[in-house]
C-alpha cells in the first residue's frame, strides 16, 4: 500500500496545503525545497522535494529511512544533483509486540536501549509490567495493552460517541471553553450546521 504523505505527528492542512497547489507552480525553478513533512519525498518532479526530518518523531515513523538532502546546483537550465545521505539515530524508535514475558525476551543488545512503543497482549493483566519492562529496556516511550477487555471498552467508548447527541455534545465543549452555556440562537445555528453535515454525509 502507499504510505500515508502525514504521520501522527503532523497536523492535515487543507487550505493553502499541497493538496491545494499545483506543482506547475514550481515551472522554470531549478530547485524547491518545500517545508514541513517528516517523510522525505518528491512532488511532480525530483527538484521539487520536502526534505524530511532528521530524526523520527512518532511511532507511525518508525519504518522511514531519515536522511538528508545535498543539492548541488550547476549551470542554469541543467538538473540539480540531488543526494539523500542516510542518518543513523543513536536510538532507533522501534514497536515492539506479545505478552508481556515475549516482551521481556525480546531484549537485545541492539534494541534494549532504543525508543520504544510497546503494546502488551496477555488477556490477564500481568503484575508492574511497566517496572518490569523498565529492568531490561531503558527508554520505554508508552506501554499499551491490546486485549479483549480493552478492545471491548474502546468498542462501547465509539458505541456512545455515536449515540451522542453532536449538538449536546458541541454545547458541552462550548461551556467548558466560554463558561457560560450555549444560548438558544447560537444551538439553533449549531442544530442547522450539524444537520448540513449530516446531510453532505448522507449524500456522500
Amino acid at each position: 500500500g502507499k504510505e500515508p504523505l502525514l504521520s501522527d505527528s503532523e497536523t492535515t492542512i487543507h487550505v493553502g496545503g499541497i493538496d491545494n497547489v499545483d506543482a506547475s507552480v514550481f515551472d522554470g525553478m531549478d530547485y524547491v525545497a518545500l517545508g514541513h513533512i517528516h517523510r522525505p519525498q518528491k512532488i511532480g518532479k525530483e527538484q521539487y522535494r520536502y526534505c524530511g526530518t532528521p530524526l523520527k518523531y512518532s511511532v507511525s515513523e518508525e519504518h522511514q529511512a531519515k536522511s538528508i538532502t545535498c543539492v548541488e546546483l550547476k549551470e542554469k537550465g541543467t538538473e540539480p544533483v540531488i543526494t539523500q545521505i542516510g542518518l543513523e539515530p543513536l536510538r532507533e524508535l522501534r514497536s515492539l509486540r506479545g505478552t508481556l514475558s515475549e516482551v521481556l525476551s525480546l531484549a537485545t543488545e541492539e534494541n534494549k536501549d532504543d525508543f520504544l512503543s510497546i503494546t502488551l497482549t496477555d488477556e490477564i493483566d500481568p503484575y508492574q509490567p511497566k517496572e518490569r519492562l523498565m529492568e531490561v529496556y531503558s527508554h520505554i516511550l508508552e506501554v499499551r495493552v491490546d486485549n479483549a477487555r480493552t478492545r471491548r471498552i474502546l468498542s462501547e467508548a465509539v458505541e456512545e460517541l455515536k449515540l451522542e447527541d453532536p449538538v449536546e455534545v458541541f454545547a458541552q465543549f462550548f461551556e467548558n471553553m466560554q463558561a457560560r452555556p450555549m444560548s438558544e440562537a447560537e444551538k439553533r445555528v449549531m442544530t442547522e450546521i450539524f444537520a448540513k453535515a449530516a446531510e453532505g454525509e448522507a449524500n456522500g
